[in-house]
C-alpha cells in the first residue's frame, strides 16, 4: 500500500521577509534534504560571475548548482539583490584583517587595500559590487570596522575617515578594471593596439602636445604592481595632508 504522508513544499517568503535582511533570515530545513549554508550558496554564485559575468547570476541558477529547485530559496533569498548581497559579503570575508595594528595607520591601510586587489582581481565582478553596495553584512561589517580602526590615530570624525575608506575602495576597483581591460585588449585587440599606437606616434608632437610628446618619449612603462603603489601611496599621502591641515 502507497504511503499516504504528505510531502513538505517550500513556504514562500513570510510577510515580514522583505521587511528583513538576508543575515537575518533562516534557510528552511527539509527532513531528509541537504540544506546548503549561506557560504555554500554564495561559492554557487561566485562560480556563475567568474564564468559568465554578473548579469548571469540568479536564484535559479545558483539553486540549479545547488541541485535544488528555485523554490527551496524562495524563504531566503527573495531575489537577485538578496544573492548579490550575499556573495559580497561572503567575498569581503576572504580578505586577511589580521595585520598588526600597532603598525603605522598607512601600513595597515595599504595592507588593506592589496589584500583587496588581490580578492578583485580574483573576482572581477567585486569591483561592480564594491562601489554600488553597502558593505552590510558581518564579514562587511567587520572589515569596514577594521579600515577605521587603522584610521583611528588621524585627528579627524568618523565620517570623513568613512570617507577615505570609500577612496581606497575607489581606487583599488579603479584599478582592478583598468588592468583587467589591458589584459583582454591585450589578448583580443592586438591590431588594434598597433593601429592606435602608430596613430599617436603620427598624431603627438610637440607643438600640440608638448607635455604628451615628453610623457610618450618616456622608456616603457610602470608594471600595474608599481602603479597601483605609487597611486595609493599618493592617496594615502592627501588623505594625511587633508587631515592634518
Amino acid at each position: 500500500m502507497a504511503s499516504t504522508k504528505k510531502t513538505a513544499s517550500p513556504r514562500p517568503p513570510g510577510p515580514d521577509a522583505a521587511s528583513t535582511a538576508v543575515w537575518q533570515r533562516a534557510l528552511s530545513v527539509y527532513p531528509g534534504r541537504p540544506t546548503p549554508t549561506a557560504t555554500e550558496i554564495a561559492v554557487k554564485g561566485f562560480e556563475v560571475a567568474d564564468a559568465e559575468g554578473l548579469a548571469a547570476v540568479s536564484v535559479k541558477r545558483v539553486a540549479g548548482r545547488l541541485g535544488l529547485p528555485a523554490t527551496r530559496l524562495a524563504s531566503y533569498l527573495l531575489d537577485q539583490d538578496d544573492l548579490l548581497d550575499l556573495m559580497l559579503d561572503a567575498a569581503i570575508g576572504e580578505v586577511d584583517l589580521s595585520t598588526d595594528r600597532e603598525l603605522p595607520w598607512d601600513v595597515q591601510l595599504t595592507a588593506l587595500a592589496v589584500a583587496t586587489r588581490a580578492l578583485v582581481t580574483k573576482h572581477a565582478w567585486l569591483a561592480t559590487l564594491l562601489v554600488s553596495r553597502p558593505l552590510a553584512g558581518p564579514n562587511g561589517l567587520a572589515y569596514t570596522e577594521r579600515a577605521l580602526a587603522a584610521l583611528s590615530p588621524l585627528d579627524a570624525d568618523v565620517v570623513t575617515k568613512a570617507k577615505c575608506v570609500n577612496s581606497v575602495l575607489a581606487l583599488v576597483c579603479g584599478y582592478v578594471r583598468g588592468e583587467a581591460s589591458s589584459r583582454h585588449r591585450a589578448v583580443n585587440g592586438a591590431g588594434r593596439g598597433a593601429a592606435l599606437a602608430a596613430y599617436l606616434t603620427s598624431t603627438v608632437d610637440d607643438e600640440r602636445y608638448p607635455n604628451l610628446a615628453i610623457l610618450f618619449a618616456q622608456p616603457g612603462e610602470l608594471s600595474s604592481d608599481a602603479a597601483f603603489a605609487d597611486g595609493l601611496a599618493d592617496l594615502l599621502r592627501g588623505i594625511a595632508a587633508r587631515l592634518s591641515a
